[in-house]
């Protein structure tokens, strides 16, 4: 017990005597972490972001002049049976007129004499059958409607953003492995710095006979702590800015970032593994 105090202070004096290079260690490991763990809050919290995305996706069906409103609501039932379909609003003439109306503050009929806004269904796809597949099916079924004169879809530029979204996701993995190997290169250079300090003591140790494992232990200890110091101050700050993120993204979208209560875990676990990485090898090609 009393080998295990001693060790456990020889790393912490360690870490105060090189406290310049530990705290860039630190702040790189914090650093790490963070990105890491804003990672792992991306990666929970996907699907509703996904969801978000294809909450947009709709399509605009318009039907050519002379068919009856009957026959449109027809259409329109036959087009609720699609999986992919979520819900159909239905607007006939007059609401279309209305909606110009409210829109442009003009009255079309006035002017023209006439209605000249078709009836027109607006389709809602389902979030959770949602494939591009499917959309395509339905547009195909659309297409080969005789009674339908145009379809707006918007579908493609939803896409679009779901494709940045995939990409800054990917970017972000590259970043973390990055940035994971820059923190074990700070640690290891950090520790070989102190171990290049107390080469003396190092070598007393060994002289009154000392065991390598003893004299490594206090340099290992002080990688693990690096990690987890700077582990430890990440945590809070991710807990702060996802507070922060939430605020502000309720004011704008209905999306609530959850993050994992085993979030802190995970990262420790990682930080403890990189520090123990990075001690290592910066013990092993000196003692």
């Amino acid at each position: 017990m009393d080998k295990l105090i001693f060790l456990i202070i020889e790393s912490f004096k360690n870490l105060w005597r090189h406290k310049g290079t530990a705290f860039t260690s630190i702040i790189t490991v914090c650093l790490t972490m963070i990105i890491l763990g804003m990672f792992l809050i991306i990666n929970d919290n996907s699907n509703k972001l996904a969801e978000i995305f294809r909450s947009k996706y709709k399509l605009e069906v318009f039907f050519k002049d002379g068919i009856t409103e009957q026959n449109a609501k027809n259409i329109i039932s036959n087009i609720k049976t699609n999986s992919i379909v979520r819900q159909v609003k239905f607007i006939n003439k007059d609401e279309a007129l209305d909606i110009y109306q409210d829109e442009f503050g003009e009255n079309a009929i006035e002017m023209l004499g006439y209605n000249p806004f078709p009836m027109s269904n607006v389709i809602y796809l389902s979030k959770k059958n949602f494939s591009s597949e499917k959309i395509d099916g339905l547009l195909e079924q659309l297409k080969n409607t005789n009674e339908v004169s145009s379809i707006y879809y918007q579908g493609n530029l939803v896409s679009r953003l779901e494709s940045i979204f995939n990409i800054i996701v990917g970017s972000v993995k590259i970043l973390v492995a990055v940035a994971l190997i820059i923190s074990i290169i700070f640690i290891t250079n950090t520790i070989k710095l102190t171990i290049y300090s107390r080469s003396e003591l190092v070598r007393t140790l060994k002289l009154i006979g000392a065991t390598n494992t003893f004299v490594k232990t206090p340099f290992i200890l002080e990688g693990i702590f690096q990690s987890l110091i700077g582990t430890g101050i990440a945590c809070g700050l991710l807990i702060l800015m996802a507070a922060e993120i939430n605020g502000i993204l309720g004011e704008w979208l209905s999306l609530h970032l959850s993050v994992n209560i085993f979030m802190p875990i995970y990262l420790m676990i990682i930080s403890i593994t990189i520090g123990l990485v990075a001690s290592l090898k910066a013990v092993s090609k000196f003692l």
